[in-house]
């Protein structure tokens, strides 16, 4: 099976006077997160830039109003998991990356390795791969069309774009050139019917 993500996001910056908002943090998440969502991982290309993602509390804010503007505590989401995953903690104590408690919690992502507790089918669709990460998989709704259709997009632009190179640079000739052009011609018309099928997931 496929890893969950390739790249583990951390909190790279420090920052010795916090900002008054959280949100003035975002293009640092942007760049600790490698534009991708910290639950699914899907890469904020997909749902319009970084202006379409969120911010999240991994301990809620309105539980622990004290990490308001806690860059540790902030990670970059997308949308459906931030919705998904709301305000939800399952004790009185902020001070936990694995937040695991009687069955329930949360596992921090720039803190736990999440290929650890997830894996993907051969279609991207994310699965638990232990008690936190089925939890995890039911509470954020990680299991939704939508995010291994964000996944194949991803595969299919990465390959797109290798193709591409080896066709605009001249780096094969003959057969294998015809090869290539065909791939990259096949490889297109997938992507554009993934392309369409999450549009319409989006409606």
């Amino acid at each position: 099976m496929p890893n969950f993500r390739e790249y583990s996001p951390q909190h790279n910056h420090n920052f010795q006077k916090p900002y008054k908002s959280y949100r003035s943090y975002k293009k640092y998440l942007v760049l600790d997160f490698n534009n991708c969502c910290g639950y699914c991982n899907g890469h904020d290309t997909w749902n319009g830039g970084p202006k379409s993602y969120h911010i999240d509390h991994f301990a809620p804010q309105d539980k622990f109003p004290q990490l308001e503007t806690q860059y540790d505590n902030l990670i970059y989401a997308c949308p459906s998991c931030n919705l998904a995953k709301s305000n939800k903690w399952y004790s009185n104590n902020s001070n936990t990356n694995s937040h695991f408690i009687n069955g329930k919690g949360l596992q921090k992502p720039t803190e736990i390795d999440f290929n650890i507790h997830f894996v993907r089918d051969a279609d991207g669709a994310i699965q638990g791969n232990t008690v936190e990460g089925v939890f995890m998989v039911k509470t954020l709704k990680l299991n939704l069309e939508r995010h291994s259709i964000i996944w194949r997009l991803t595969r299919l632009q990465n390959l797109i774009t290798s193709y591409n190179d080896l066709i605009v640079n001249q780096k094969v000739a003959g057969n294998d050139l015809q090869i290539a052009i065909k791939t990259h011609y096949t490889l297109l018309k997938v992507f554009y019917k993934y392309h369409s099928k999450f549009r319409a997931l989006n409606v």
